[in-house]
């Protein structure tokens, strides 16, 4: 059993039930969702897919079950509060079970955080203002190619939070689960 926890477009979901996982997916926007239903459908296996809506810092997940692997890649650092979420996710964890995250480093993507201060300082804190300024404006150029999540993910996603590994080590062991790598 295994929970995609922020499935997004569902790559993640759709390769696990290719390979045999029954699979939960959840995201808290229903568009992405939609998006993932259709991989699902496209790839034959939207029958061994479960999608729900959910928040994973504020709903409660306990519904959900238990599972054996939890894979959240890329969206505790986007919540309001990426520990809370963290440990909303941990108390889905089988025990032996295996939780995946990936959370940006304290000091990484200094680039794209300067632009973002840039952006989110001069020219709009709202996302969709945002969002058409760079689809016009020469800035956008060398991101034309880019795909529109990725630029979503850059710039405009309400929450970014970064971490240590130390950190991140603290989440688990507060939480009675063994760090591997």
């Amino acid at each position: 059993k295994i929970l995609d926890a922020g499935c997004g477009t569902g790559d993640k979901s759709v390769f696990f039930a290719l390979n045999g996982g029954l699979v939960t997916s959840i995201d808290l926007t229903e568009n992405q969702l939609k998006k993932a239903k259709e991989l699902a459908i496209k790839n034959k296996v939207y029958n061994k897919i479960k999608f729900k809506q959910k928040d994973i810092v504020n709903d409660s997940l306990k519904n959900l079950g238990k599972f054996d692997i939890i894979i959240s890649t890329g969206v505790l650092h986007h919540t309001e509060n990426a520990y809370k979420g963290f440990v909303n996710l941990s108390k889905l964890l089988k025990p032996n079970g295996v939780i995946i995250i990936a959370l940006y480093h304290k000091y990484a993507r200094w680039r794209y955080r300067f632009i973002r201060f840039m952006l989110h300082n001069l020219i709009s804190k709202d996302t969709e203002t945002l969002r058409v300024w760079l689809d016009k404006s020469w800035f956008a150029g060398p991101l034309r190619n880019a795909p529109t999540n990725s630029i979503f993910d850059r710039y405009l996603v309400p929450f970014e939070s970064y971490f240590t590994l130390k950190d991140v080590k603290k989440w688990f062991y507060s939480n009675n689960i063994q760090f591997i790598n």
